[in-house]
């Protein structure tokens, strides 16, 4: 469903849903074995694609979806 929506890449979804139940970028990060910065950079995407600045919104905006 997200990736049709807002065309998300596989790493991204799995990083959203990781902030969905609340993980931290650096949580994240740690549980897929990628820098932080990857992390960072695949949530700056992630907003830019849901036209979110936040990860309070994209929370909110995920868990509507669901």
């Amino acid at each position: 469903m997200l990736k049709s929506i807002y065309e998300l890449t596989p790493s991204e979804i799995r990083l959203a849903e990781s902030i969905v139940d609340g993980l931290t970028p650096a949580e994240a990060a740690n549980r897929f074995h990628v820098s932080v910065n990857t992390t960072r950079s695949q949530l700056r995407a992630l907003f830019a694609k849901t036209d979110t600045q936040r990860q309070a919104e994209l929370v909110r905006l995920l868990s509507g979806l669901t």
